[in-house]
């Protein structure tokens, strides 16, 4: 009985910390980044904001879908026209010309092209 006591223990401290990864977001470029979803898009608002060389950190047990960044350069904005997500546990690189997507294993699973656009109010 202690013996399948203890098989159950180490069982169960092998799962928790598998369900308990957060996703992250890595800025790279000079500029604090502004992390949008569409309501925030349509808004003019950021969901959250990245300083330059920065990161941020999800909840844990979370991914990040269906987002958009940006980020200001003088006058004018740079960011990705097409949504992308974060799969839980994975993070995201963000580079003057592309955001690369990563699972938790860090294999790429997607890059999004950024370009000159409307910039948050």
């Amino acid at each position: 009985m202690k013996t399948m006591m203890i098989v159950m223990l180490c069982a169960a401290s092998l799962v928790l910390p598998a369900s308990a990864q957060a996703y992250a977001i890595y800025n790279h470029v000079d500029h604090k980044v502004c992390v949008q979803n569409f309501g925030d898009q349509w808004l003019g608002d950021c969901l959250y904001s990245i300083s330059a060389h920065g990161k941020h950190n999800g909840k844990h047990g979370a991914g990040l879908h269906n987002v958009f960044v940006s980020y200001k350069t003088g006058h004018k904005c740079r960011g990705t026209k097409k949504k992308f997500s974060i799969p839980k546990g994975g993070f995201a690189r963000i580079y003057d010309n592309e955001v690369k997507i990563y699972k938790h294993d860090g294999k790429r699973v997607d890059r999004k092209s950024i370009h000159e656009c409307d910039c948050p109010k």
